[in-house]
C-alpha cells in the first residue's frame, strides 16, 4: 500500500521552497516531516485553482467532486509519537508564540523533537492566556496535555487509527483530556433534551454537556459555542473525503439528521453520524476563523497536502448538505473563497421571516422596571432553506428603557439583511408595583407581632418563675410538717419507755 515519493515532492522538501503542494501522491505513514514549515496561507487564486471544474455541482454531485479532488492525500500513522509531534505546528498557539520566551517556533528549521509550544486544544476556555495555556508537554508532566481527540468519533464506522479516516489530521485536534474522554467520548453532536449531564474539563472550567434527543437512545454532545462551527466544518470534510468505500481505513461515511449508533464499515455498511440539521446551524452561528483558515492551510502546505473544502468555501455546506437548499450552486469564482475574506455565506440570499424562541427571556416586568431582551433567540431564515440564529436584532422597545404604563405589550423583534426586514413579535406582562403604605402595613403588622410575642414570652416567664416559688413554698411547708411529726413520734415511744 506504501506508495513512492515523486521527484518533484522530494526536491521540494529538499529545498525548503515555499510554494502550496497540491494533489501530490500519497505517501502514508513513511511521510517525512519538513523542517522547512510554508507559513503562508494560500491566495484566493491559488484555492479557486485547487477546485478547478466545481462551477454547477450541487448535493450528491458536489461532494462526489469534492472526493476526486481531496482523496489520496499523504496519511500518517495515529498511534506514532513521532507524528504526534505535527500537532506542534497545525495547532500551535501562534498568537502565544511570538511572546513565548522559552520555545518559540523556528520556522526555517524546525525541530520536532526539541520544540515545546503552546498548543491550541479543542472544547478548553483557558487557550489564549499565557498563563492558563497548555505547552505541548508541560513541565514535570508525565505525558502530553493532551489527548488526540476524533472529532468524528472512531465508532461511527470503526475505521481504527492506522491511517485513513482514523489518522486524518482535518478531523483529528489536540483536545481537553477530560472533555475527550467524558463529555465527548463517542457521541454525535446536537443540543441535548433530556438527561442532560454538564462536564467540567482539565482545569475544572465547563466544555460542555451530554444527554440525549428526541427518539434516540444514543447520547449527542454539545461543546461551548467558539467550536461548534469548527467541529461541524471537521465533520462535513470527512463524507466529502470518505465518500466512497475502499478498504476499512477508507470507509464511505455520511452524515445524517438524529443520533446514529455505532457501526462497522463495510463495502455494504456506512459509517454514519448526525445530527446534520444541528450541525449546519453551527456551521453558521460560529463561521469561519483565522484559526481554522491557518490550520487549513498548515496541513495542506505541509503534510496532507489536501485541503478542508468548507474551510475555503463555507457557502459550499448547505449546497452539499441541505436537501432544501434551492439557491445557487456551488462556484470557485475569484473573490468568493475563505481566502478572500470571510463571506456572510447569506450574501445574496434573501431573508423570508424570523422566529423567536423565548422561553429564556423575562416576559413579567413591574411599573418602570427596565426592559431587558437577554435570553431572547432569534432564527433568521432564507429563501434558499438555510436559516442560522442571528444577534443583529432590535427590539421596538430597548434595552435598560423603563416600562410605562401596566397590562400586557408586545415587543416587536426585527431583522434586516441586505434591505429587506422582518419582524415577529412577544408579549410582556407589565404589573403595577406594591403601593408604599401596603409596604408599611405589612411592617407594622409584622412588628405588632414580635411586640406580641416578646410580651407574651415574659408574661410566660413571669408565670413560670411564680409557680416554682409555690412549689419550692409547698414543698418547704410539707417537708417541715413531716418532721414535726417524725419528732411527735419519737417523743411519744420516749415516754412509752
Amino acid at each position: 500500500m506504501k506508495k513512492q515519493l515523486t521527484l518533484p515532492l522530494i526536491l521540494l522538501l529538499l529545498s525548503g521552497l515555499k510554494t502550496p503542494i497540491f494533489k501530490a501522491e500519497p505517501v502514508y505513514a513513511a511521510t517525512p516531516m519538513p523542517t522547512a514549515i510554508i507559513f503562508e496561507n494560500c491566495t484566493d487564486p491559488e484555492v479557486s485553482a485547487y477546485y478547478e471544474g466545481v462551477e454547477g455541482k450541487k448535493g450528491d454531485e458536489l461532494l462526489a467532486f469534492l472526493y476526486s479532488v481531496i482523496k489520496d492525500h499523504n496519511e500518517y500513522n495515529y498511534e506514532s509519537n513521532t507524528h504526534r509531534d505535527i500537532f506542534k505546528i497545525i495547532d500551535r498557539n501562534w498568537e502565544l508564540d511570538v511572546i513565548d520566551p522559552v520555545s518559540p517556533a523556528d520556522l526555517e528549521n524546525f525541530s520536532y523533537q526539541t520544540d515545546n509550544g503552546f498548543i491550541h486544544k479543542l472544547y478548553a476556555d483557558y487557550n489564549n492566556d499565557i498563563n492558563t495555556a497548555d505547552r505541548f508537554k508541560n513541565t514535570g508532566a508525565s505525558r502530553v496535555s493532551f489527548d488526540k481527540e476524533h472529532v468524528w468519533a472512531q465508532s461511527l464506522g470503526d475505521f481504527g487509527r492506522f491511517i485513513g479516516a482514523g489518522s486524518d489530521f482535518h478531523s483529528l485536534w489536540p483536545s481537553d483530556v477530560k472533555a475527550n474522554q467524558q463529555a465527548h467520548s463517542n457521541y454525535n453532536y446536537a443540543a441535548p433534551t433530556t438527561n442532560i449531564t454538564e462536564y467540567l474539563g482539565d482545569y475544572d472550567t465547563y466544555v460542555g454537556r451530554n444527554g440525549n434527543i428526541d427518539g434516540y437512545t444514543e447520547k449527542v454532545f454539545e461543546p461551548l459555542d467558539e467550536y461548534k462551527g469548527d467541529i461541524a466544518r471537521a465533520m462535513f470534510y470527512m463524507p466529502a473525503r470518505y465518500y466512497e468505500y475502499v478498504d476499512q481505513y477508507h470507509p464511505k461515511l455520511e452524515l445524517v439528521n438524529g443520533s446514529p449508533g455505532a457501526v462497522s464499515a463495510s463495502a455494504t455498511i456506512t459509517g454514519k453520524a448526525g445530527d446534520l440539521a444541528t450541525l449546519l446551524e453551527w456551521h453558521e452561528q460560529d463561521p469561519v476563523s483565522d484559526y481554522e483558515i491557518r490550520r487549513n492551510n498548515l496541513i495542506a502546505n505541509n503534510y496532507q497536502m489536501n485541503r478542508n473544502p468548507f474551510i475555503d468555501y463555507p457557502q459550499w455546506a448547505r449546497i452539499a448538505y441541505d436537501d432544501s437548499y434551492v439557491g445557487a450552486a456551488a462556484s470557485n469564482a475569484l473573490g468568493l473563497s475563505s481566502a478572500a475574506g470571510l463571506i456572510d455565506p447569506y450574501a445574496g440570499v434573501e431573508l423570508t421571516s424570523i422566529t423567536l424562541d423565548t422561553t429564556n427571556v423575562k416576559k413579567v416586568f413591574k411599573h418602570n422596571e427596565s426592559f431587558d431582551s437577554t435570553g431572547l433567540v432569534v432564527t433568521a431564515h432564507y429563501a434558499n432553506g438555510g436559516k442560522r440564529k442571528v444577534k443583529d436584532f432590535t427590539t421596538s422597545i430597548a434595552d435598560g428603557e423603563p416600562l410605562g404604563e401596566k397590562g400586557v405589550r408586545y415587543i416587536t423583534v426585527s431583522v434586516t439583511h441586505e434591505g429587506i426586514t422582518k419582524t415577529a413579535n412577544y408579549s410582556i406582562k407589565i404589573e403595577e408595583p406594591v403601593p408604599i403604605y401596603l409596604f408599611i402595613a405589612i411592617g407594622a403588622g409584622i412588628a405588632l407581632i414580635l411586640i406580641i410575642y416578646i410580651l407574651s414570652a415574659k408574661s410566660k416567664k413571669g408565670r413560670k418563675k411564680r409557680a416554682t416559688a409555690v412549689k419550692k413554698i409547698v414543698k418547704k411547708a410539707t417537708k417541715s410538717s413531716s418532721n414535726k411529726s417524725k419528732t411527735k413520734s419519737m417523743s411519744s415511744k420516749s415516754k412509752k419507755k
